[in-house]
């Protein structure tokens, strides 16, 4: 009797973690990925690049700009040009603040999120270029610039 209870404890453990592994998954991601800006100093005529070669020809997909900055970062905003051999856009980002007294002298991250840029796949490997286009030539305060590439 104790072994069967034991048992049906396992199954219904490993039932569960299945569930949840598979409630997770987001089927319309195709790619995610971050690059480190050097140093946390973004210069401008540092190009980030990100090969994709995962993608269907032809198919429909978009892309969303993902960072992390530290508070070091001295702008409400961030400017970047993007440039996937197709089409070229800017895409002005809030980097708003959280404020949290608690831990002011922590180092912390903030995470910003861009709209989603449509394009559709080319025949061969995609490239991503991204390059920043505020005033100053170096940025200080960005610790990694990502995407995000989903299914539309």
């Amino acid at each position: 009797m104790r072994r069967i209870q034991k048992t049906i404890n396992n199954v219904t453990l490993i039932a569960g973690i299945l569930f949840l592994l598979c409630s997770c998954l987001d089927k319309a991601t195709v790619f995610h990925d971050y690059q480190a800006v050097k140093n946390g100093v973004w210069n401008r005529n540092d190009t980030l690049t990100f090969k994709v070669d995962s993608l269907v020809p032809k198919q429909h997909y978009a892309f969303k700009l993902e960072g992390r900055i530290k508070k070091t970062y001295p702008y409400k905003n961030l400017s970047i040009i993007t440039n996937n051999g197709k089409v070229q856009k800017t895409v002005e980002i809030k980097t708003e603040r959280e404020s949290n007294p608690q831990h002011q002298e922590a180092i912390f991250y903030n995470t910003f999120l861009s709209e989603e840029i449509p394009f559709i796949a080319s025949d061969s490997t995609d490239t991503i270029l991204l390059y920043h286009a505020m005033q100053r030539e170096k940025l200080e305060g960005i610790s990694e610039i990502g995407i995000c590439i989903t299914k539309r």
